[in-house]
């Protein structure tokens, strides 16, 4: 079991998902970022140089105070634009459904190791299937094959209706549903990441 299931985070691994576009607005976003990056480190250093009173010949402390105003009233300004850019990429829900994919996976991971019963004694009729869907989720992500996303979603769902608690193992049909939930959430999150298009690329691992 423990061999399945890094199989499937291989299989998983094997590409990246990134969110991008060639949009005016992405160039716009990512630049403000950085600009509003190195204003803030200035303004900050700027900031500490004032509250020590630094000063050098032709160079007095005023001048480093004006300096640090300006900076910090330019650099609040690039990362109001940095914001709204971002806002109007439309980027911020897709960011939103990643995390939320992030979470669930991690809830799975929990389930899994502090289930009392060991993956490898589980219910054939619930491990096999539901590794299967584990592995072609995965494929169906780096892929971002929509359809295919959407087949392992019905898939999943006609696992659970198939399922009869009364022939489960007593102490791990929760564990079984909490599964099930989980990557019925990982894929309703990450279909509209799929739906978007995102670029893929290689993993560093296969350069």
């Amino acid at each position: 079991m423990t061999a399945a299931l890094t199989g499937s985070a291989a299989q998983a691994g094997a590409g990246a998902i990134v969110v991008t576009s060639k949009t005016w607005l992405w160039y716009l976003t990512r630049s403000t970022g950085l600009i509003a990056l190195i204003l803030l480190t200035a303004t900050m250093a700027l900031g500490l140089l004032g509250g020590v009173r630094w000063q050098r010949p032709g160079w007095p402390r005023f001048v480093t105070s004006g300096l640090h105003r300006n900076l910090s009233a330019l650099a609040c300004a690039v990362v109001v634009v940095h914001i709204a850019t971002t806002l109007a990429e439309g980027f911020v829900p897709i960011v939103n459904r990643l995390a939320q994919a992030v979470a669930e996976t991690r809830s799975m991971a929990r389930t899994i190791r502090f289930a009392h019963v060991p993956p490898d004694e589980w219910d054939d009729a619930f491990r096999e299937p539901w590794l299967d869907l584990l592995h072609r989720s995965g494929s169906a992500v780096v892929d971002a094959d929509s359809g295919q996303v959407q087949a392992v979603r019905a898939e999943l769902r006609e696992l659970a209706n198939q399922l009869a608690v009364g022939e489960l193992h007593d102490d791990l049909w929760p564990v079984y549903g909490a599964l099930l939930i989980n990557l019925r959430n990982v894929l309703d999150a990450l279909d509209a990441v799929v739906e978007a298009q995102p670029v893929q690329v290689a993993s560093p691992a296969l350069l």
